[in-house]
């Protein structure tokens, strides 16, 4: 029996320490992931000034913009990710205890209408159920609106990272697209170059006429 306790308590503790670091991991994660967003986006306006500086136009913008859009979506969802966590766990905990002191003041109440107090006349004994059971309502009406919050956080909690890694994901495939098709045309000649190149390697290798009298 010890040793199966002994265990047990060992094993929590493991799992505590675990999910504090795999807590502390998410949180770092979504740090670097806005600092990710917000430095793609940067260096996307830089790859955008060196386009126009080559070529003086750029193909397919609405890619580089939407590419945009999601990176500036992905860094505050990605900002907010530990607050609406926070904010989540905190409701979870103000629900969890308003109910358990909420049960605890009835159990209290129910004792004492049933079993009553040697100090107490009856008029007493009644009166203190009665302000047992209205803190018990209490506590259960504040365990309903931490429940509701709870929820809400919840949701915001999940789907906001969800759609931080969801929009940054679509950034960089925006943005590569973008720059696919642009540095291919970075690499192919400018219109009309290619006849010009053409012309005069055909000049080049056309023989001399020669000079009069020179026969």
């Amino acid at each position: 029996m010890e040793a199966t306790k002994t265990h047990m308590l060992s094993v929590r503790e493991l799992l505590d320490k675990d999910t504090a670091a795999n807590r502390e991991s998410t949180e770092g994660f979504y740090r670097n992931l806005a600092l990710f967003s917000g430095g793609t986006f940067s260096l996307s306006i830089t790859y955008l000034g060196y386009l126009n500086s080559t070529r003086g136009s750029v193909d397919h913008l609405p890619l580089l913009i939407t590419s945009w859009c999601c990176f500036v979506a992905s860094i505050p969802l990605s900002l907010f990710y530990s607050v609406l966590y926070a904010s989540y766990v905190t409701y979870a905990r103000g629900r969890e205890y308003c109910a358990a002191k909420a049960d605890h003041l009835a159990a209290k109440a129910n004792a004492v209408s049933t079993l009553g107090t040697a100090n107490l006349t009856i008029e007493e004994t009644n009166k203190q159920v009665e302000i047992f059971r209205e803190d018990a309502a209490q506590l259960n009406s504040e365990a309903n609106r931490c429940s509701r919050n709870e929820k809400i956080y919840g949701v915001l909690w999940r789907w906001g990272g969800f759609a931080a890694k969801a929009l940054f994901i679509a950034g960089l495939s925006f943005l590569f697209s973008f720059a696919t098709s642009n540095a291919l045309r970075v690499a192919a000649p400018k219109p009309g170059e290619a006849g010009l190149h053409s012309q005069q390697q055909s000049s080049a290798t056309q023989p001399r006429s020669s000079a009069p009298g020179s026969h």
